[in-house]
This record gives C-alpha cells, sequence and structure tokens, in this order.
C-alpha cells in the first residue's frame, strides 16, 4: 500500500501485489487530472447496452443520481488512501450519516450513542429516527457499566460516537469501546471528520464504518459540500439481524450494497460531481493542510493557556486525553480548540474585535475560524440544556486554519485587550 503523502496524489491500486501500484488513468486524450462530468443522463449507442448496465450486467453509468465518474473516482481515491473495503461518497457530512443509519437500523431497534456528539446528529438521532420509531439510548460512553448495559440489548443494531467530539473535544479509548461493541455483535460507526487521514487511522482500532464529512479538510477549504462513508469490510454482515438477506446475495458487500443500491439511490444521497472533483483536488494538498493546522493550533492553545485563560486542547500536556491523543491520534491534537472568557458580552467582544480570524462556522478551513458553540451549534436548545451537556456562553470555539501562527496570536493579543476593557 503506497504512504498517504502519495495515494492522496495518486489513486492507489487494491491490487498492488499483483502489478501497477496506481490505478491507471483511461481517459482518451490522457488529462493528466480526472476530467468532471457534471451531468445527470448518459447515452448509449444500442437499447441493448443501456439495458445491460442498467441491470449490473455491464459496465457503465446511466445517471448520476445513481452512479457518476467524477464521483466514482473521487471514491477509488478514498479507498486507496485509506485501505477501506469499499467507500460512498455523498451530498453531506450528515447525509452520510443518515445512509450509515438507515442502512442499518429499522423501527423497533435502537442505536447506541452519546448527548455529546454535533447538534444536528444529535437532532437527527433524538429527533427523525424516533420518528421512524427508531430509539437512541443516549450514554457516557466513557462509562464501561453503561456501555455494557447498552449494548447488551438485543435491539442495539449499532454504536456512534465521534474521535474527537466537536465542540468538547473527548477522545475514547477506542480499543476498549470497540472491542466491548464487538463483544455484544454491533457494529462500531464513528464520525472521524476531526481526525483525518493525515494521523489517524480508523480500521486499526477497531471501527467498521467510518464517516466523514469532506466539507471539512477534504475539501480544500470550504469547496464544496460532501460525505463520505467508508466500510473496512471488518464486521461480519451475516450477524447483523437487517442485512441477513441481503449478505446471502452480496457476502461481505452486504452493508455497502444495502447502502448504495437502496438507501443511496432512494434519498438520492450521491455526492455532486462538482463537488467530488473539487474534493479530489483537496486530497491532493491534505496532508500539509492537516499538519500545519495541528501545528498552529497546539502553538495558540499553549499561547492561551500561558495567559490562564481556560483552553481546551487534546495536545496540551494539562488534557486529561493527552495519552489518548499521542496514542490514537499520533500526538495531533486536530484543528479545533476551545477557550472561555468569563462571560458572553467578553466572548462577543473579543471576537468581533479579531481582524484576520473570521467569524464563520467550518472547521478545517483553510482561514482560522471562530463561533460561539452556545448560538451557532445550539441555537434552538434551552440553555439549561447546553449547560448539563458542557456548552457555556462563555465558551468560543476556534477552527486553525494554514496562515502563520505569529499573525494569528497577535490577532488574538488585540482581541483580548478588547475584551479586558468591557
Amino acid at each position: 500500500m503506497l504512504n498517504l503523502e502519495t495515494s492522496s496524489v495518486h489513486t492507489a491500486n487494491p491490487l498492488a501485489d499483483s502489478g501497477n501500484p496506481l490505478v491507471e488513468s483511461n481517459d482518451p486524450f490522457g488529462a493528466s487530472r480526472l476530467p468532471l462530468y457534471n451531468n445527470a443522463t448518459f447515452e448509449y449507442a444500442s437499447s441493448d447496452m443501456l439495458a445491460k448496465v442498467s441491470k449490473n450486467m455491464a459496465f457503465g453509468y446511466v445517471y448520476t443520481r445513481s452512479s457518476n465518474p467524477t464521483v466514482h473516482a473521487y471514491e477509488d481515491r478514498i479507498r486507496g488512501m485509506s485501505g477501506a473495503m469499499g467507500v460512498i461518497a455523498t451530498t453531506s457530512g450528515m447525509s452520510a450519516i443518515v445512509l450509515a443509519a438507515l442502512s442499518l437500523l429499522k423501527s423497533g431497534d435502537r442505536l447506541v450513542s452519546t448527548g455529546k456528539v454535533f447538534g444536528h446528529t444529535l437532532g437527527f438521532f433524538a429527533q427523525t429516527l424516533a420518528g421512524f420509531g427508531i430509539e437512541a439510548v443516549l450514554i457516557d460512553i466513557e462509562d464501561e457499566n453503561a456501555l455494557k448495559s447498552a449494548l447488551s440489548d438485543s435491539r442495539v443494531k449499532m454504536l456512534f460516537f465521534e474521535t474527537l467530539n466537536n465542540p468538547w473535544l473527548q477522545i475514547v479509548d477506542l480499543r476498549k469501546v470497540c472491542s466491548l461493541a464487538h463483544e455484544y455483535g454491533v457494529p462500531v460507526v464513528a464520525d472521524c471528520t476531526l481526525t483525518p487521514f493525515a494521523f489517524f487511522n480508523a480500521k486499526k482500532f477497531g471501527i467498521d464504518v467510518e464517516i466523514i464529512s469532506s466539507t471539512k479538510i477534504i475539501s480544500g477549504g470550504s469547496g464544496g459540500l460532501g460525505g463520505l462513508v467508508l466500510d473496512y469490510g471488518t464486521f461480519d454482515w451475516s450477524k447483523h439481524s437487517n442485512l441477513k438477506d441481503t449478505f446471502k446475495k452480496s457476502g461481505k458487500w452486504a452493508f455497502l450494497y444495502k447502502a448504495r443500491k437502496e438507501i443511496l439511490v432512494y434519498l438520492g444521497l450521491i455526492a455532486a460531481p462538482y463537488n467530488a472533483h473539487m474534493h479530489i483536488s483537496g486530497l491532493e494538498t491534505l496532508t500539509l493542510r492537516a499538519n500545519k493546522a495541528c501545528q498552529n493550533a497546539l502553538a495558540i492553545a499553549e499561547f492561551l493557556e500561558s495567559r490562564s485563560i481556560p483552553t481546551n486542547y487534546v495536545a496540551l500536556r494539562s488534557s486529561p486525553y493527552f495519552a489518548l491523543c499521542q496514542e490514537q491520534l499520533n500526538g495531533q491534537g486536530g484543528c479545533i480548540l476551545t477557550f472561555k472568557l468569563g462571560s458572553k458580552e467578553r466572548a462577543y467582544a473579543f471576537m468581533d474585535a479579531l481582524q484576520i480570524i473570521k467569524i464563520a462556522t467550518n472547521i478545517y478551513d483553510t482561514k482560522t475560524l471562530i463561533i460561539s458553540p452556545s448560538d451557532v451549534i445550539y441555537p434552538n436548545t434551552p440553555i439549561a440544556e447546553q449547560e448539563a451537556l458542557g456548552i457555556t456562553a462563555d465558551m468560543l470555539r476556534l477552527s486553525v486554519g494554514i496562515e502563520n501562527v505569529e499573525d494569528l496570536i497577535a490577532d488574538i493579543k488585540v482581541a483580548l485587550q478588547k475584551a479586558d476593557s468591557v
């Protein structure tokens, strides 16, 4: 398998042991960059050939809602980078979560998760899935007894968590949690958006299905919405009651078959070709940008901590997750840190005084961005519920970009002076 920096630029061949380590280009004009097939339909010279392609008796494309050459090439690039058995590109990170959940769950089932996941994910679990008769059992995943109790319920068909949750920045012991889930025959689905390929290997730690919002670091800096679902081929889908019938006809591909041939097509969740094309370009600098963002974030976190400002960043030695950060994330803390300025008024004065850092909601952008999680991520959640989740009005979330860190710290220093005058 090629090293990550190479496979992010060239599409790796999963059958490399038998020949060329790269997938050879079949572009008729020898284009060095994949063309954009930004069209909805594909024509054929004969009705018989269209019928064969439609019935999966011949290779080809019929309609972009089902498949598209640009999207297919993007999925292949991700598969080569990650080592996943199969990859599905979707319209957004949220649609990737929807795709995975509806491929595994039906009415009467339960999923186990935690209240400390991204706000829209929590809303989908607690509200939307509830409308389909699917119950989200929310626990403290770090509590082993609570996790065992939840997983022991035969109605549980999926465990979901974030490898680095937003905005709490907590890390679970992946080997322990995944091993426990597998003991109870429950597949592990994890959102790894904050822990990209540059420093995290999901399969190594027991994650069966990886979810990524490619809108973030993969896009190259707000280069269009997208999501990814990766199946590592580690879970025996014959043992999942909702996929037993699918397994009989598609074997180890049961989850991917159900997700692609049913949920993806029927709900129209496939990634837009234009966005897939943008994301292929973003992949080429992913490692460089991830490393730079992590270096900058650590420097800023250390600066804030030196000013006695309560700061949360998992690569700080003061973090309770420092050891797990070293073990699971190769010592990289990601692009996000949070800090508290004592009051909402001071927090807002600080944000409004910033010049280089922009007030906007995204993460792993090339630019450094800042928001108030209380007002932006949880705008419809009562304050009492926010506080129970550990979200406070004075908390700020900083997503650190790839600018010169000295310029960023200088911007923060001026803004802190403005906040001190409130």
